[in-house]
């Protein structure tokens, strides 16, 4: 272990294989690539539980775009059926996670299994490329009657390309760069000439509207990203310009971590 950790800069949740993550009761599996669950993780997802408030009466569906290990449904699936003191059934929520990479969703499926008690068949695992052509196509066919879904969060990669390099061995060594920077790799589409790490927040703003339910009126938010440090302001507009109504809630070491958009 010693060699690992020291030797070669092998992230200790890797050595160990596993990840703690509340509010699952048990640890979430990891293996390189695919990225480690975050602290900050846990605390943004842990402050949008308290601003949703889904039912029993109705379903409640997200999606989640960028999956990794499954940490962010299993989360909010878990932590959002447990029965309030103004409803004593447990909401009815569910979750469909997507990702692009073969590692990140055969191990996003291992831990749905793992976590099979607390969420039970709730939480579906996709592979789509958000940048293909038919994504939104068949993530809508995917929930409740094919009508969209209630929220849509995302953790993408969001690293400007000129800051990959100034980062960890522990982390460029070991974690799937496509995870991490905020870049499109590979086919026609050019990368962004200004490098600011905000593609992926571009399309699924682009596609938002196109992806939740229609019908459904809510005070609730309709989406919550997780962003780089400096990167609220710019998330926030992009969600404005969609006309949203947008705001950003700060990690536990201070830094604007979360972004998430109302209907106004």
């Amino acid at each position: 272990m010693v060699d690992e950790l020291v030797e070669q800069h092998k992230p200790l949740a890797y050595i160990l294989g596993n990840q703690p993550f509340h509010p699952l009761p048990v640890p979430l599996l990891v293996r390189p690539p695919t990225l480690i669950p975050r602290p900050e993780t846990e605390h943004w997802l842990s402050h949008l539980t308290t601003l949703l408030h889904p039912t029993s009466s109705k379903p409640f569906t997200i999606l989640d775009i960028g999956t990794g290990t499954g940490c962010i449904p299993l989360a909010l699936v878990c932590g959002l059926r447990s029965p309030s003191p103004s409803n004593s059934e447990a909401p009815n929520v569910r979750a469909i996670a997507v990702d692009k990479a073969d590692t990140a969703v055969s191990l996003a499926r291992e831990n749905v299994e793992r976590c099979k008690e607390s969420v039970g068949d709730r939480v579906k695992i996709l592979q789509a490329d958000l940048f293909a052509p038919d994504f939104v196509d068949r993530v809508r066919s995917t929930s409740t009657g094919g009508g969209g879904f209630d929220l849509v969060v995302s953790n993408p990669p969001y690293i400007p390309r000129k800051e990959y390099a100034e980062l960890a061995r522990s982390v460029k060594g070991w974690e799937d760069r496509g995870a991490l920077v905020g870049e499109l790799r590979g086919g026609v589409e050019e990368l962004e000439a200004d490098d600011d790490g905000l593609i992926f927040y571009r399309r699924i703003s682009d596609i938002l509207e196109t992806l939740l339910v229609k019908e459904r009126q809510t005070k609730d938010p309709v989406v919550a990203f997780e962003v780089g440090a400096g990167q609220a302001s710019a998330v926030e507009e992009l969600l404005r310009r969609k006309g949203l109504r947008a705001e950003s809630f700060k990690d536990q070491w201070g830094v604007e971590r979360m972004v998430v958009g109302y209907r106004v």
